[in-house]
Parts: C-alpha cells; structure tokens; sequence
C-alpha cells in the first residue's frame, strides 16, 4: 500500500536493544492527503536503509508500507504496526488533491447549525444537501481554495465543543471566527 501524506509529529531518534544488537528507530505520524483525515503512526528502524533522521514536521511524503492483519487470542481481529518498505520525499511545492477546492459555509436557515466543508462546487454541494434536509439551507460563504483547511478547522472546533455531528458545528459567533482565523493566516480570507 502506499499513501501521500504530511509529516504532522516526529518523536526524537531512539535506542533498543533488540536480538542483543543496539538499534535505532524514529516514529512519525502522518496525515492522508487523499482525504486529509486518515492518519497513520509509522515506525521506521534504521536497518530499513530509510534516512529517517531528516525527517520533519510538515514535509510532504510518499509511502509504501504493509500492514497485516491477525485475529487475536480471543477471535478479534487486528491490525498490525505498519512496515514501512520506502519513503520518498516530495517536493515541498506538492499540494493534495484537494488543495484547489473551496471551503464553504452552509447555515441552516432556522440558524441551529451550520455545515463547514469543502468542496470543488460549493453551489452543486449546496443542492444536493437541500435535497435531502427538511430545513431551508444557505450558502452563507465561500473561501476560495482553503480546502485543505478543513480538516485543522473541524479539530479546533471540535475541541472548544462546537461540534454537533459529522460536519455540523454550532452557529454561534465563535465558529465564524475561528474558520475566518484559519482562512486569513492562509491569506485567503474572503
């Protein structure tokens, strides 16, 4: 399997005394590009020929990696630590897919809740979330090409107990703010 993916946290390099031999090993965590939620926990050992003492938080990353699946003592089934069997560094210049879409800001129009996402048409998305919600809905903003935002804003919101479900969040001043936030660090705020 491989997957696309920026490096969001590295641990310092570490020693193990592993089959008597002393040996080193990094992790890192990584975040999906492909759907910008999907993270993986990556384990790389030194004697896997990977230079993985050069890697930082931020760098973009192509992965090839195995993971296995068992079924535990009492019948579960499991997922193993994946191995990683190479790292290719991207040009810092790479985006994701998803980097020309456009957040959005959906409100409901009985003000309860509002959507926040991304998509490449947010009029089209708009339509066909009508179609299959009882309440009136708006499209109240569009930042132009913060899609890859998204993910980071739905966190943050989450954390301060804004979030009612999936990719609903509370209408509250609070909310706009902190989407406005994020838009206008990127320098896209509008």
């Amino acid at each position: 399997m491989k997957v696309f993916c920026q490096v969001i946290e590295v641990d310092n390099v570490r020693r193990l005394e592993k089959d008597g031999k002393c040996c080193k090993y990094q992790r890192f965590i990584a975040k999906d590009y492909k759907d910008g939620r999907s993270t993986y926990a990556f384990t790389v050992w030194e004697q896997e020929n990977i230079d993985f003492f050069k890697l930082y938080v931020g760098q973009n990353l192509k992965v090839k990696f195995i993971s296995q699946t068992y079924r535990s003592e009492n019948g579960n089934i499991m997922q193993s630590w994946p191995k990683v069997l190479s790292i290719n560094k991207l040009k810092t210049t790479w985006k994701p897919p998803y980097s020309s879409q456009d957040l959005y800001i959906i409100i409901r129009d009985d003000k309860k809740s509002m959507k926040i996402g991304r998509s490449n048409n947010p009029k089209r998305r708009l339509k066909a979330l009508q179609t299959s919600n009882n309440i009136s809905l708006t499209l109240f903003k569009i930042y132009k090409g913060c899609g890859e935002l998204e993910y980071d804003i739905h966190q943050e919101l989450k954390e301060k107990g804004l979030h009612h479900r999936g990719e609903w969040f509370k209408y509250c001043k609070e909310t706009f703010d902190i989407v406005d936030k994020y838009c206008e660090q990127d320098g896209k705020l509008g």
